[in-house]
């Protein structure tokens, strides 16, 4: 992502976060976490992860919120697969440990059937699109025949990305409700997308 683009997708965040937090009486805070995977080529040297997640949203129609997510991800890699594509080497020894992070900041859209609204359990919608930020350290020590070696992976990333998902939102006692919503995430990396998804269950609170 070139930094022209990330400063306006910040700007764009920034300003939209504080018009809400400002907004008068139908605004939707969100704190949770969950489950995060890694899916498409590459996804099984990652072994199931983490997410921690914030929301905002604020009610501008009778079917529509608009607001956002940050979330962090967390992955850590699949020693034993990793080392199952070199198990034809009698010998070599691997050790492997490190991690993958993603942190999101994703304006996004929220859509609520009529329906529903007025339901003790309402489902929903959500598309977003914006700024990712990847980061993965890693370490790989190989032993044989009496030789080690070590290789050290240190890099890091930000892009353009969106994602989608739907859900459904629980209870009616007084202004906080619980929510349970997949999210699928594509961010535009070189080469080829960078995809995962994650099963979120959340709080909120507000209207």
């Amino acid at each position: 992502m070139s930094k022209k683009t990330m400063l306006i997708v910040l700007s764009l965040s920034l300003l939209m976060f504080s018009n809400l937090s400002y907004g008068q009486n139908q605004n939707i805070i969100g704190i949770g976490g969950g489950i995060s995977k890694a899916t498409g080529d590459g996804s099984e040297y990652w072994n199931m992860g983490f997410d921690i997640n914030g929301e905002l949203f604020q009610k501008v129609s009778e079917n529509i919120y608009i607001g956002g997510r940050v979330a962090y991800n967390r992955w850590s890699p699949n020693e034993d697969e990793l080392k199952n594509e070199f198990s034809g080497i009698s010998g070599l020894d691997l050790d492997v440990s490190g991690s993958a992070s993603i942190k999101e900041l994703i304006p996004s859209i929220r859509f609520v059937p009529s329906s529903s609204q007025e339901q003790q359990t309402q489902f929903f919608g959500q598309v977003g699109a914006g700024y990712y930020i990847l980061k993965m350290e890693a370490e790989v020590s190989a032993s044989y025949m009496g030789n080690t070696a070590t290789v050290l992976v240190d890099d890091s990333d930000s892009k353009f990305g969106i994602n989608f998902g739907a859900g459904i939102v629980i209870g009616n006692s007084g202004n906080t409700k619980f929510s349970v919503y997949p999210m699928y995430n594509i961010i535009f990396t070189e080469e080829e997308s960078t995809k995962y998804f994650t099963v979120n269950l959340g709080i909120l609170f507000g209207n």
